[in-house]
């Protein structure tokens, strides 16, 4: 189904509006972009071997049967974005961000689980540029704002019912950084809670391995340049590929995003991620899990990270369990249904099921 003209024009008009909002202008606007020019020193060290395949098998071999059709909605800029609905009778419906490469197909593990547990209804979206969303994979994004809006309308869109929808969202590595940065953009009431998978938080922040242990490989002449331009207000060239990931081709299943553009990296990017994560309120319950063994992020350092800036979150560890597997680990599944079930269970619903199939002509 189309999103309606009026649910994205009131999206439009909120973002605009909303104190939340702040940090997408003035000098915190330029932060990331400053922190590409450090990026030489991030990546210094890093495994030039790249990712083992073996890191993808658990991924690789899990069951897809009973993975949803792709639906799709439009974005404010008539950009057709695809998504996967996992129907479970109630309001509370979780909205999933895929990591890096990715696409929603690979939450279909994490997302059949929670549907069926009946916790939450769930929407896995091919964020732009990546799975069914646009057919330049990686190069569809044209400002660096561009994915957190699209994610501010999709919402918008599933509270656009009546009975409004209740949204929880989770993000997956990249995914989880987008959905860090969202959490300032949007007020409190638009998102109930937050599950973040081994979230991608900052090149500097303390859960990165140097080099992401050589899952990324980035052109850093031509990511040095392209910030150095974007400061000077010249952003005609972003969308030229910067970024390679080190994606085996066993582990390739034709719907992957190998490569990305400056405008891609900065779109997923956190942009003060220090202040985008203190914006999430005690009133928004927090659930994040790392894993023990991550190849690119260090699991051990999240708790001390985002208990500082979240102190309600609460995070868990899946123990010999990779930066993929956590996917479709049946802990993680376990842990992110125990704890959804928690929270619907303290907000009691106020009506019938709402949703994407609910009817409603504003929903996607």
């Amino acid at each position: 189904m189309t999103q309606g003209k009026s649910a994205t024009s009131k999206a439009q008009q909120r973002a605009s509006q909303s104190p939340h909002r702040v940090g997408v202008q003035g000098a915190s606007k330029l932060r990331p972009l400053r922190a590409l020019h450090n990026i030489g020193t991030v990546f210094n060290g890093a495994p030039l071997s790249g990712i083992p395949s073996e890191s993808f098998d658990r991924l690789r071999a899990a069951d897809t049967s009973g993975l949803p059709e792709a639906s799709f909605f439009c974005a404010r800029d008539g950009f057709t974005l695809a998504y996967r609905h996992y129907p479970a009778a109630t309001e509370w419906i979780t909205v999933v961000l895929h990591g890096a490469a990715g696409h929603s197909g690979h939450m279909h593990a994490l997302a059949s689980r929670i549907a069926d547990s009946g916790a939450s209804q769930v929407c896995c979206i091919d964020l732009r540029g990546h799975g069914f969303s646009g057919e330049k994979r990686g190069f569809e994004v044209r400002y660096f704002d561009q994915m957190a809006h699209d994610v501010e309308d999709f919402i918008a869109s599933l509270r656009s019912t009546a009975p409004p929808a209740r949204i929880m969202l989770a993000g997956f590595s990249a995914g989880g950084g987008l959905a860090i940065r969202v959490a300032r953009r949007l007020p409190p009431g638009d998102i109930a809670a937050f599950v973040l998978l081994a979230p991608f938080i900052s090149l500097d922040s303390p859960t990165t391995r140097p080099g992401l242990g050589g899952w990324a490989r980035p052109n850093i002449f031509k990511i040095r340049l392209l910030a150095m331009l974007s400061h000077m207000g010249i952003r005609r060239f972003n969308n030229a590929e910067v970024v390679e990931f080190s994606l085996p081709r066993s582990a390739r299943d034709g719907y992957e995003t190998p490569t990305w553009s400056l405008n891609t990296l900065m779109a997923f990017a956190t942009e003060d991620w220090r202040a985008e994560l203190s914006a999430i309120q005690e009133s928004q319950p927090t659930l994040l899990i790392a894993a023990d063994a991550d190849e690119c992020l260090i699991g051990e350092e999240y708790s001390a990270l985002v208990q500082s800036r979240v102190p309600h979150a609460q995070v868990k560890m899946i123990e010999a369990c990779g930066h993929w597997d956590l996917l479709v680990a049946p802990q993680t599944a376990e842990e992110t249904i125990n704890w959804l079930s928690a929270v619907v269970r303290d907000r009691p619903e106020a009506g019938p099921e709402a949703g994407p199939e609910a009817g409603n002509a504003n929903s996607p």
